[in-house]
């Protein structure tokens, strides 16, 4: 016996809508491995809300999947700061930011590889 939840029915702001469709195409792209176009998404879901981590996360591993190494260290590292324990030790392991931690450590040696 479920009660009626009134606040179920509360209609959506534009903006609220423009991001939960993003975010859908976003994911399909990223299914269908369309890496530029998934891309692109992100970066229109940061320009909405450039406070988003996991779309600075996401854009990372996007950028990653793109070979742009440069840019996908720069927000991972940046997710790493924002998403830290603040104590400056190194993440838990078996959790996603130990996940990212390690491809930020192999980003820094392909990143140094370059120069």
């Amino acid at each position: 016996d479920a009660e009626f939840e009134p606040a179920l029915l509360a209609g959506a702001t534009k903006l609220q809508i423009l991001v939960r469709m993003l975010v859908n195409l976003k994911r399909i792209y990223v299914k269908m491995r369309s890496f530029p176009q998934g891309l692109a998404m992100t970066e229109l879901l940061l320009a909405l809300d450039p406070s988003a981590l996991t779309e600075l996360r996401d854009r990372g591993l996007l950028a990653y999947n793109l070979n742009d190494f440069p840019a996908a260290l720069r927000d991972l590292e940046a997710y790493l700061r924002f998403t830290s324990r603040g104590d400056g030790e190194r993440p838990k392991e078996n959790t996603e930011q130990a996940e990212i931690w390690e491809h930020v450590k192999a980003l820094r040696r392909r990143v140094a590889g370059l120069n």
